[in-house]
């Protein structure tokens, strides 16, 4: 297990667990070092042969009872060793290059606290890294300063759908600490309510980043929100 990593993936399960391994795969064939990042899988059931596969992986299997989405994403925060923290939906997968991006973007912007890239969507049961593995994520990420007014926020929020996919979202920890009750008892938009933490904090010298680049796949099924 990771002592001191520079990255924790959280990984969230609720009732579902068809797609959960292929998620946890993905962050394990990382570009990255596996001594950069853990991994954290916070989910509301056991399973056998999860729970031996995760134990074999080194991957942190948290299982609590069932709870506002919003206490999963509080519970890996907290048990996080990380200094940023990266989410991801136990029916999405990262792509080989996320977290080195993710990485770079962070140690190289101090005052970065937010940042969001863009995905690919598959509708279909099949390795979904393969149709993406030649995709060259070279395009620089968008630093902004926090929106100046409301207009500014809404007209981010819907241009960029922000509000989409907490598979794209991550965070540097220090910043969210003090928001962590808050997002225990969110029940809906937990992808939103990120931004909008840090849009109404009373800070105003941190930054966050927008990124074109795909980092992640988003897959459509039957029991998924689309």
């Amino acid at each position: 297990m990771v002592e001191k990593p520079y990255i924790s993936v959280i990984i969230t399960a609720f009732n579902r667990k068809n797609y959960l391994l292929y998620a946890v795969d993905s962050v394990l064939n990382q570009t990255i070092s596996k001594e950069m990042y853990e991994i954290i899988v916070i989910k509301n059931f056991e399973d056998a042969e999860i729970d031996r596969y995760l134990e074999s992986k080194n991957v942190r299997n948290i299982k609590i009872d069932d709870m506002p989405v919003g206490k999963y994403l509080a519970e890996g925060i907290l048990n996080s060793k990380g200094e940023i923290c990266c989410f991801l939906d136990d029916d999405d997968a990262f792509l080989p290059v996320k977290l080195e991006r993710v990485y770079n973007i962070f140690a190289h912007n101090e005052s970065l606290v937010y940042y969001r890239h863009t995905f690919e969507v598959s509708r279909n049961d099949f390795d979904l890294l393969t149709p993406y593995r030649e995709i060259h994520n070279n395009r620089e990420a968008e630093i902004y300063y926090k929106p100046k007014n409301i207009k500014q926020m809404v007209s981010l929020i819907s241009k960029r759908k922000i509000a989409l996919n907490m598979s794209t979202i991550s965070i540097r920890k220090k910043f969210y600490e003090n928001f962590i009750p808050i997002l225990a008892e969110i029940k809906i938009m937990q992808d939103l309510s990120f931004f909008l933490f840090y849009v109404f904090s009373s800070s105003s010298s941190e930054t966050f980043a927008l990124d074109s680049n795909s980092l992640s796949v988003y897959r459509v099924h039957p029991s998924s929100t689309q």
